[in-house]
């Protein structure tokens, strides 16, 4: 069963080759690796490529339109080197709607590049889905990195009249793990997904630059008769250094329109218009006394809002 690995780069290059030094061991010949850089300004290129030569040899670097010519059976690793930055959701597109195209591709993990994989992580995850064809998505045990012996996610709760989501168990010892959870989305840092579930959906949404895709991507699967399985076995290690992470008022930003964008296109007006109101009450409590960082909450809100 052929799986297709997709690491998105955007100017951190040291994160994504530590995730890779975690990943090659665990990958098997029917494995094929994507890195995709999202349009850096930084040396990324440059230096993955470096990286790639020192480590696996053989490897190709291409634009994303030229993949499907530049793709080689005995050849499992490729650079994707895309001009411009189109968010988590267009960046991991441009490789998921190519896969038919390549080759007899079953599965697809999606892993961050500021995450670390557990030796058993992969294994664990094609396990879940290979024995249950009605799950078209399986999500790692996302744990702190570095290891504190502390849960960052377990699941996802999303609480629809507030327009936010809560990360189940976060900052909980292991010994808190109980069989059953109940959570409403897997969490991006890890998804292991049925290339079949994401072709009858479409796909991500790239209307969602940053922030709800995952969760959008998974009420659609839902919707569309697939179920969600959180795969306990499989552990990555997550930094959570997201994009943002440096200019606080752009994931205020992006955390505020998609969160818009996805009650818009779920949840009925009465929910949707509550969620609005008390978004802006909780961007207001989150943010101060930061004006600038307010602002910016409150302006993504209107994106969302005027987005169609």
């Amino acid at each position: 069963m052929k799986t297709a690995v997709i690491i998105l780069n955007w100017n951190g290059w040291g994160d994504t080759t530590r995730c890779l030094d975690s990943v090659l061991p665990l990958l098997q010949k029917e494995d094929f690796l994507f890195i995709v850089d999202n349009g850096s300004s930084d040396e990324s290129v440059i230096e993955i490529d470096r990286y790639l030569e020192k480590t696996i040899h053989k490897h190709v670097k291409c634009a994303p339109e030229n993949l499907e010519d530049a793709y080689l059976y005995d050849i499992k690793t490729y650079l994707v080197c895309n001009r411009v930055n189109g968010g988590f959701s267009a960046g991991n597109n441009l490789v998921l709607k190519q896969l038919r195209t390549l080759g007899d591709f079953k599965f697809v993990w999606l892993l961050n590049n500021d995450a670390v994989a557990d030796k058993k992580a992969l294994f664990a995850l094609k396990s879940s889905l290979e024995n249950n064809e009605k799950s078209g998505v399986s999500g790692s045990l996302i744990l702190n990195y570095p290891d504190n012996g502390l849960i960052q996610c377990a699941g996802v709760k999303y609480h629809p009249y507030l327009g936010v989501s809560q990360l189940i168990l976060k900052s909980k010892p292991l010994s808190k793990l109980s069989d059953a959870i109940d959570f409403d989305y897997l969490n991006g840092a890890s998804l292991f997904l049925r290339l079949e579930a994401l072709e009858t959906v479409s796909f991500f949404d790239e209307k969602y630059f940053l922030y709800s895709e995952e969760f959008d991507l998974q009420l659609r699967m839902k919707k569309a008769g697939y179920e969600l399985h959180l795969c306990k076995e499989s552990r990555v290690y997550h930094e959570m250094s997201s994009g943002t992470s440096k200019s606080r008022h752009k994931f205020y930003y992006y955390y505020s329109r998609s969160a818009v964008l996805l009650s818009k296109k779920h949840f009925s007006f009465f929910t949707r218009t509550t969620a609005v109101f008390n978004l802006s009450l909780i961007t207001f409590i989150r943010t101060f006394p930061s004006l600038k960082n307010f602002t910016w909450g409150m302006k993504g809100i209107w994106e969302g809002l005027r987005t169609k």
